[in-house]
């Protein structure tokens, strides 16, 4: 490999295998050396939203040299070079940007309190910029839009910004003893911050911004010892061409893989896991995804070892805006999936493992659930859990920054099952009553349906498909449930109306009253004969056309033996069935009568 360096200006070139590949502009003399980090404590410093290039920080504590990359702060998320501390409680923090060395005119160097590193985290921002002025910009919320208050048209200068409980409030000043407010904004956000520089480049181009700053300090706040995150493992799985590698930063977990895919009977990613035993879940927010294939994959993964054929449970945002539960059954077996719909990041994600039972979530606030789907999957009481990252591209990388990660005992929220009864709806007494029901449950098992009939248990079956019979059933009205309970203990209801009529005589006749509009709007009558547990949209038995008949004392009779003769015996209602030029009407059914 060969590698040409020039100074300001320059486009940096490297010659892979005879691939050559564009790696950057830089707008000073100066590398992009990660290695150069070096910082006193308790200062650190990290790229925020995984720009393309990474960025770098210098200093003594006091004088800082950044060079930040990325697209921007602003809008909803953010790009771009962090030098902070981890604070809590009131803060000022002054400084004086002497320099900035722009990639745009837009490019930004200045004093942030941030809620967390999360590209998208709620901030409050000072900026300089080297000849667009300065300004004051914030976002109240997560995932937020930004806003700001321009300052003034001067150049690279003093500013500083001050927490008072959550009202943040930015000051420029010409000589660091005389101070004006440039605006104030009251901001939720929890009690430790992030306080420190900020640099972006404004640009979506390997092109960094460079600004120094000198004078400063930070007073007023509680140092805080960021919390020990767990212990990951980081490794490729399946020998992707390209290696990939894991940052975690205070919690917000940089993933970079290669790889031709999670999918078929090997695959190809980076995978950043623990061992755990026994039931388990693991809960994450993907907060960015760069993505250079609209199959690239970022997500959480249960995993029964690291072989690249190993069967595996997966909840994926895809690169394209999708979001799917993969999962493969058995080593070097074929992959499935099944779609969670569209969506692009930031979203959250949760896969739950139950013994053999893996359950995969979906979630755009982390509060409220979708269950996605479940599948069997036989894997070792010891498992691998952890963030999966594939590019399917065997030249790039896939980026993803997940937050909010967490591995446990299983707190899935059970999904209740579904049922729906089937019955007859009319019936003569002393009827028998055939009762169905189909029950189904997304994230276990059906234990048992009970069958109701007015509140009170007629039968119960535990095994599909559900049913019962009700013998006996005496003339009345009756309110049919079937409840459905799950082996987690949730129950569904669905229920359906009955009526079991009193046996009538063998009619020769029946009789109904016309509507109003018999002589105006009705041109034909007709009759029907149902079976009496047939509902009314059931196919008749038999039926007769009657044409008009005449209307005697306010009634139609009509004689029905020549169809009731031919019918098996059995129990039977009427429907007479009115036709005019809006269509065909039909009554309420007689009562059920015998044969």
């Amino acid at each position: 490999m060969s590698e040409r360096r020039r100074s300001r200006g320059a486009l940096w070139i490297l010659i892979v295998c005879g691939v050559t590949v564009a790696i950057g502009v830089l707008t000073r003399a100066s590398t992009l050396d990660a290695a150069a980090q070096t910082l006193p404590s308790p200062w650190t410093s990290a790229d925020v939203g995984a720009p393309a290039v990474p960025g770098y920080t210098t200093g003594d504590g006091t004088s800082f040299e950044i060079a930040g990359t990325g697209t921007d702060i602003w809008g909803t998320s953010d790009q771009f070079q962090f030098a902070y501390q981890p604070l809590a409680g009131d803060v000022t923090i002054t400084a004086r940007v002497t320099n900035v060395y722009q990639a745009d005119t837009w490019s930004k160097a200045g004093l942030m309190i941030r809620a967390s590193l999360a590209r998208d985290a709620a901030n409050a921002f000072v900026f300089n910029t080297a000849i667009s002025g300065r300004g004051f910009q914030r976002r109240l919320t997560s995932g937020g839009n930004s806003d700001w208050t321009p300052g003034c048209a001067c150049p690279p200068g003093w500013v500083r910004l001050t927490r008072a409980g959550n009202v943040f409030t930015a000051y420029d000043s010409p000589d660091g003893q005389n101070w004006r407010a440039m605006g104030s904004q009251t901001i939720s956000m929890p009690s430790t911050v992030y306080v420190g520089l900020a640099v972006t480049a404004h640009t979506p181009a390997a092109v960094a911004a460079y600004a120094a700053f000198d004078k400063v300090s930070v007073a007023g706040a509680t140092t805080v010892t960021p919390p020990v995150d767990a212990v990951w493992s980081t490794r490729d799985i399946g020998l992707p061409l390209l290696a990939g590698s894991f940052t975690n930063l205070a919690g917000v977990l940089t993933v970079r893989g290669g790889g031709l895919d999670i999918w078929g009977l090997l695959d190809q990613f980076h995978f950043v896991s623990q061992a755990v035993t026994g039931d388990t879940q693991i809960v994450a927010r993907v907060d960015s995804f760069q993505a250079p294939h609209i199959w690239s994959k970022a997500g959480v993964m249960i995993r029964s070892d690291l072989s690249g054929g190993a069967p595996n449970a997966a909840m994926l945002a895809f690169g394209g805006g999708d979001w799917d539960f993969q999962r493969r059954l058995a080593p070097n077996g074929e992959s499935y999936y099944t779609p969670a719909g569209p969506g692009t990041v930031p979203g959250w994600v949760k896969l739950v493992r139950e013994r053999n039972l893996f359950t995969a979530y979906r979630s755009n606030d982390g509060v409220q659930w979708t269950a996605v789907g479940s599948e069997v999957i036989t894997m070792p009481s010891t498992v691998y859990v952890g963030l999966a990252v594939s590019s399917h591209d065997l030249l790039s990388l896939a980026t993803a920054t997940m937050s909010n990660v967490s591995v446990g005992a299983p707190t899935a929220v059970n999904q209740p099952p579904s049922i729906q009864l089937s019955a007859p709806s009319v019936a003569t007494a002393p009827a028998t009553i055939a009762l169905a029901a189909t029950a189904g449950d997304a994230d276990g098992n059906i234990t048992w349906v009970d069958f109701y009939a007015n509140g009170q248990l007629i039968a119960s079956d535990n095994t599909s498909p559900y049913a019962a019979t009700w013998t006996g059933v005496p003339a009345g009205a009756y309110v049919l449930a079937a409840v459905a309970t799950d082996d987690d203990g949730a129950t569904a209801v669905s229920v359906t109306a009955l009526t079991v009529s009193a046996t009538s005589a063998r009619p020769t006749t029946v009789v109904f009253v016309p509507s109003l509009d018999y002589a105006t709007n009705v041109t034909s009558t007709s009759v029907e004969l149902r079976r009496s547990s047939d509902a009314t949209s059931a196919a008749p038995v038999a039926a007769v056309s009657l044409g008009k008949p005449a209307v005697i004392s306010g009634e139609i009779v009509v004689d029905i033996t020549a169809l009731v003769d031919p019918l098996p015996a059995g129990s039977y209602y009427a429907v007479i069935v009115s036709t005019g030029p809006g269509g065909s009407t039909p009554s309420a059914p007689s009562a059920v009568f015998s044969k």
